[in-house]
């Protein structure tokens, strides 16, 4: 699969490149997760560069496996997943992404559908972006104060896709 593919992973990993390039003071990245590849890529390159940055991952509570895979210490799959944000909607835990994301990852919170409608709508009004569910749980994450910070902290929201049906769009802005 494409996100337990180490090349892919490797590819994903370039984005916190990009950012630390841009943001050498990080102090929080914030990064969706589905199957783990993204934070796994992303959470390697931050820890071997600017360890003192904090890795948090966002799932969706209705695809919550790694989530409760990461408190559990192993993996534990969900016997179904619910919820707008389908593309992380993951109901299966890979081991190698586990593993990877026990090392490099320092928090994984949850974001309920309502929360991602919420951050979408946000998105969409005050900086004209379309993100699709998936993507947008890490800044639904910091609007709905999942996530403990200092003020004046960089943070880096990581926004991956814009792939949202027309219609699942109308029903979130009414």
């Amino acid at each position: 699969h494409p996100f337990a593919d180490d090349e892919v992973i490797a590819g994903q990993a370039t984005i916190a490149l990009e950012i630390l390039k841009e943001c050498s003071e990080l102090d929080i990245i914030v990064v969706p997760i589905g199957g783990g590849g993204l934070i796994s890529g992303i959470g390697s390159v931050i820890k071997q560069l600017s360890p003192k940055t904090k890795v948090i991952g966002v799932v969706a509570s209705g695809a919550n496996a790694m989530k409760i895979s990461f408190e559990s210490h192993m993996p534990i799959d969900s016997l179904f997943v619910r919820t707008i944000a389908d593309g992380i909607a993951v109901r299966d835990v890979n081991e190698k992404n586990f593993r990877y994301i026990q090392e490099v990852v320092d928090e994984i919170v949850e974001v309920d559908d309502e929360e991602i409608a919420n951050a979408i709508l946000f998105l969409l009004e005050k900086q004209k972006l379309v993100v699709e569910g998936g993507g947008a749980v890490s800044v639904a994450a910091l609007l709905h104060e999942k996530i403990t910070y200092k003020s004046g902290a960089n943070i880096a929201c990581i926004l991956s896709g814009g792939n949202i049906d027309v219609q699942m769009l109308s029903v979130i802005i009414e």
